[in-house]
């Protein structure tokens, strides 16, 4: 009924002979020495992409087939923080962005392991080159520099059973 509960709903779905449980949850960490070529230089009006390779963890009793979000934590200097856009794009190809221009933050301490996190590549096979595209289109005379990249991976490394039931 409208606002009721329907509490032997409740206890049914509640009774632990028909529970499902989900794979189990690991996390697979990359640092930057996966990076190519770090530290790199960003200034005013161009872009910097940072590969960074990954197995997801294969191997491992940490090993990651399916995700379920990531994080990317960027240590960088940089003049003009709300000048910088930073998007990050998965092997499969899904592009992300995780910080778009911010016209009200002038900060000039840039970022100090500062994590960014996304869902967007829910389901995705981690393994593989991932790509951090950090650019600045603004007119000013910014440089600076990306020195440090740390990808995390969340997932399990079975497939979980909501993702069975769609093809």
């Amino acid at each position: 009924g409208f606002g009721l509960l329907d509490a032997l709903n409740m206890v049914e779905a509640a009774n632990p002979a028909t529970w499902k449980n989900v794979p189990a949850k690991h996390i697979c960490e990359v640092t930057s020495k996966n990076a190519k070529g770090l530290p790199k230089e960003i200034s005013s009006g161009h872009e910097v992409i940072v590969e960074i390779e990954t197995t997801g963890c294969e191997g491992q009793n940490n090993s990651i087939k399916y995700l379920e979000h990531v994080q990317v934590q960027v240590s960088m200097d940089y003049p003009t923080r709300g000048d910088l856009e930073i998007y990050l794009i998965s092997p499969s190809g899904t592009e992300t962005m995780l910080l778009s221009k911010r016209n009200a933050d002038k900060s000039t301490k840039g970022f100090s392991q500062w994590p960014f996190m996304s869902v967007h590549t829910w389901g995705e096979d981690p393994r593989g080159v991932w790509k951090l595209r950090i650019l600045d289109e603004s007119l000013a005379r910014n440089v600076g520099h990306v020195n440090d990249i740390r990808l995390v991976l969340h997932g399990t490394e079975t497939i979980p059973e909501y993702a069975t039931e769609y093809p």
